[in-house]
């Protein structure tokens, strides 16, 4: 998990899947604190992008991040987003992504 300023953010690794739930990163956070983890990880693409910002907030950190991202998964509407990645409906993250420990049950607070 990373603390930063605004909300945390946390990769995991599930059942060969790697998961970014993204809380609202900055530009500076992304390289300073996410961009030198998934080097250390070896981690060259995610699975899972998990985000409950704005379109332009998850256009900014997917530009950031510089990394394939493979599905989009959030609550809002990403329609304005361009990308080579599926978008999916927060409500149904538990049944795409069998998580090893169970559900995972996700809120915007």
């Amino acid at each position: 998990m990373f603390h930063t300023k605004a909300n945390d953010s946390l990769i995991l690794e599930n059942c060969g899947y790697n998961i970014l739930i993204a809380g609202k990163l900055t530009k500076t956070e992304i390289n300073r604190i996410i961009k030198p983890y998934l080097l250390e990880k070896n981690i060259t693409e995610l699975d899972y992008l998990i985000s409950f910002g704005e379109w332009f907030e998850i256009d900014k950190t997917i530009s950031e991040l510089d990394i394939p991202i493979n599905n989009l998964v959030g609550s809002k509407d990403y329609s304005m987003l361009v990308g080579d990645f599926n978008v999916c409906d927060m409500n149904y993250i538990n049944r795409i992504v069998k998580f090893s420990h169970g559900r995972i049950d996700f809120s915007e607070d």
